[in-house]
């Protein structure tokens, strides 16, 4: 059992599509075979924070490749969680027999009702899973609530557009945030629309009360992020704005 579990009540959210079995198989291996590359080790040491003796709550986490990773980097808790029964099997079974598997607990949870107490965790870790989220600001909130005051957001997600795209699960839904008066600010100033949509995130996580430190931008495909709980309620939560060398790359 997790550390500090509270009880969550029913939520009232959109569907999302689950991804198939197959989906699910050949993702979880990708993903292990990642997780043994340079590239993934070098991600994990862009966290501008010692993770030995941190607790760790792995949002979305799939099948356990940064829940591992975390537990390996001496973290002294690990919390995967994830909605999938697929994905908890298959994470047991990656992380089973690893030395620091005792490091390590599992939770099935909902991106919208994380089932913790206040104020439990040093890092927030969300790879390319904000976008199952059926409401992204609620997932944003409970980040804040769920982190200790000057803990950590780390999220790594998708690029924004204005269509829809084909995933492992068939159709993906139209971006929640797109709006008709976001379309026409869009036509109107002729910025390309990633820019406006990622701002349109920018201002979420200010919402939600985090402190926006870094962003990289550089991947066509996906950004990463990195924002901060304050330690004081009072301080304001600065939302970066890219220059125009930026804005021609989105």
């Amino acid at each position: 059992m997790p550390p500090n579990c509270r009880g969550v009540g029913p939520t009232r959210s959109r569907k999302v599509s689950s991804m198939r079995p197959a989906d699910i198989e050949d993702y979880a291996l990708a993903e292990y075979a990642l997780a043994e590359s340079r590239n993934y080790r070098a991600e994990l040491s862009r966290i501008p924070m010692k993770l030995v003796g941190k607790y760790v709550l792995d949002l979305a986490a799939g099948p356990g490749t940064w829940t591992r990773l975390f537990a390996e980097a001496g973290a002294a808790k690990v919390v995967w969680t994830d909605r999938s029964k697929r994905f908890l099997d298959l994470a047991r079974k990656y992380v089973s027999g690893n030395p620091r598997q005792n490091k390590i607990a599992f939770a099935i949870s909902d991106l919208v009702a994380a089932p913790f107490k206040d104020e439990v965790f040093d890092v927030v870790y969300c790879r390319l899973g904000l976008h199952h989220s059926t409401d992204e600001r609620r997932t944003l909130a409970e980040i804040e609530r769920v982190l200790r005051k000057g803990g950590l957001m780390v999220l790594v997600a998708h690029r924004r557009g204005l269509i829809t795209e084909k995933g492992p699960g068939g159709p993906k839904r139209l971006l929640q945030y797109v709006s008709p008066y976001l379309k026409l600010l869009i036509q109107k100033k002729g910025v390309p629309a990633r820019y406006h949509i990622e701002r349109v995130l920018y201002s979420r996580i200010r919402r939600a009360g985090l402190f926006i430190e870094f962003v990289d931008t550089a991947s066509p495909t996906s950004l990463y992020l990195l924002a901060r709980k304050p330690v004081r309620e009072s301080l304001n939560c600065f939302v970066p704005r890219p220059n125009e060398a930026q804005i021609g790359k989105l």
